[in-house]
């Protein structure tokens, strides 16, 4: 749901005129009425949208995907591109770069910076431009992957991780969940674990 009040869908659409994957984008009303419609995508690159959309700092819509060889298989696993689009819809800015991790979760932080999670629990830090600035290594536990980041102010936020753990004559696996709040500089603040 944007500032406006309006609806946006974002995820992978199928563009047949080009034969490319491109990122949908639909704004809608409350009534699910369609405002209007946009196919987004690089030229000359095919890309995999992830899907996901968050508001940045400015209130600008930011999203970012892969950019693949071919469908399925990418040309490089840390290969990215990143949008920032206003909430009307005019593309404010597009960037391809490697990352050199296999990165997700793109979360703006502070006034001006956002951030990443790789698998292997690396943090990259990203400007406003989506340049790499900086990597911070919080020295977790690996075993927990993470599961989704969620919003606490400018200066912090909550990350959900988990872990599935067999234990020998028990049929069922134990799952522990962690909850971080952490800070910018990835610090935590506080931390739930539970089973």
């Amino acid at each position: 749901v944007l500032n406006n009040g309006q609806i946006l869908l974002a995820g992978p659409a199928y563009h047949p005129d080009s034969n490319e994957m491109k990122l949908g984008l639909i704004w809608m009303d409350e009534s699910l009425n369609i405002l209007q419609q946009s196919l987004e995508g690089l030229e000359g690159k095919k890309i995999e949208p992830g899907g996901t959309i968050t508001l940045n700092q400015a209130g600008n819509i930011v999203t970012y995907g892969k950019v693949v060889e071919n469908y399925g298989s990418s040309l490089s696993a840390n290969n990215y591109y990143f949008m920032e689009i206003s909430q009307s819809g005019e593309m404010l800015q597009i960037k391809e770069q490697s990352l050199g991790f296999n990165a997700f979760y793109l979360w703006p932080v502070d006034s001006n910076k956002y951030h990443m999670w790789s698998w292997n629990n690396i943090v990259i830090q990203l400007d406003a431009g989506f340049n790499f600035e900086n990597t911070f290594s919080p020295g977790w536990d690996n075993e927990f992957q993470s599961v989704s980041i969620h919003p606490y102010d400018l200066d912090s936020y909550f990350l959900l991780r988990d872990k599935v753990k067999f234990v020998p004559g028990q049929e069922d696996p134990v799952i522990e969940v962690e909850v971080f709040h952490v800070n910018n500089q990835v610090n935590p603040l506080n931390t739930f674990v539970f089973g």
